[in-house]
């Protein structure tokens, strides 16, 4: 074959063509690609878009709940706060009708206790002015009369008479002597005044005192042990009360107390003087107890008119001061107290 017959050369594809073209080719997938990615944000904008006013919504939504609930919570706790305002002045308004009521009673109470007070008072003063004039008439006779008894000549007289003068003289004597506490009773009554206090050494006053009964109480088979507790200065009080009280208290024991050692103890204190007296017993009981202080209240076969503790009692209290007995263990003790005067 010859040259000529050498067959035409072969058309080979140009690679830099083929790789433009491929080039081509990917530029056109890969702006699909873009345009894909592009429409899918697109897409997902516009979802997103969807969802925004509904989540705006929602949250509108809750926020109108919590504000609910919160203006439902604050009415509730108002109607509480009123129902609790409301119940208050019920209360109010009942305790101050019941403070009212209560002073209203006690106003009728009181009231009532000061007729009753003037009442007693009343009756007091009239029995005393009674017994005082009682007193002043009968010992202006009386003591004539017993005097008349007493020249009687006895021995002029048969024993039938002379029995019945000792009678009149004796029954004359349980009359004067009753009377005379009758007197001393009615005039017992007084506050103790300035005037009656006096400057004295305790001491002293223990030591007469004791001296004046040691016989008497003797002779009853009564041994009178005095003790004192008190500075050596002198001290005002009404001493004079103090003794009127003690020998009335001390007669008693004299009179009903088993024979043995009586206690006098004399105590000064910053306020007061107190003297305590305790007997040999036998003690009483509590019936005795309750009415020792009761004027002509009298027990035992050795009673008398019943004047003696009574008339200490008011003494004391006039006084202002006080007078108790207490029995314990087959004794008694007799606890006086008198304020010291300024």
């Amino acid at each position: 074959m010859n040259e000529s017959d050498e067959p035409a050369d072969l058309h080979v594809p140009d690679e830099s063509m083929e790789s433009d073209d491929d080039s081509d080719d990917d530029d056109l997938r890969s702006d699909d690609s873009s345009d894909d990615e592009h429409d899918d944000d697109e897409h997902d904008d516009d979802e997103h878009d969807d969802d925004g006013p509904d989540d705006e919504a929602d949250d509108e939504a809750d926020d109108d709940e919590r504000v609910a609930r919160l203006e439902r919570r604050l009415l509730d706790e108002r109607a509480d706060r009123r129902d609790a305002e409301r119940a208050a002045e019920r209360s109010i308004r009942d305790l101050q009708q019941t403070i009212e009521g209560l002073e209203g009673r006690l106003a009728e109470r009181t009231a009532e206790m000061r007729r009753s007070i003037a009442a007693v008072t009343a009756a007091s003063q009239a029995k005393d002015r009674f017994l005082a004039q009682l007193g002043r008439e009968l010992t202006t006779t009386l003591p004539a009369v017993l005097d008349r008894l007493a020249q009687i000549d006895s021995k002029q007289l048969d024993p039938a008479d002379q029995d019945r003068l000792a009678a009149a003289r004796g029954h004359g004597g349980e009359l004067s002597h009753l009377l005379a506490g009758l007197v001393e009773l009615a005039g017992a009554a007084g506050a103790a005044r300035p005037e009656d206090a006096a400057e004295r050494n305790p001491a002293s006053w223990l030591d007469e005192f004791v001296s004046s009964w040691t016989r008497p109480a003797g002779r009853r088979g009564h041994l009178l042990v005095p003790s004192l507790t008190a500075p050596g200065d002198p001290v005002r009080l009404d001493w004079k009360r103090l003794r009127r009280i003690a020998d009335a208290a001390l007669e008693n024991i004299a009179v009903h107390a088993t024979a043995g050692a009586v206690s006098i103890d004399l105590t000064v204190e910053p306020e007061q003087v107190v003297l305590v007296m305790t007997d040999a017993g036998p003690g009483m009981d509590d019936v005795t107890l309750a009415t020792a202080l009761e004027p002509f209240v009298s027990h035992g076969p050795s009673a008398g008119l019943g004047l003696g503790l009574a008339l200490a009692h008011r003494l004391a209290l006039d006084g202002g001061g006080s007078i108790n007995l207490t029995s314990e263990e087959a004794t008694t003790t007799v606890v006086v107290a008198l304020p010291r005067l300024q």
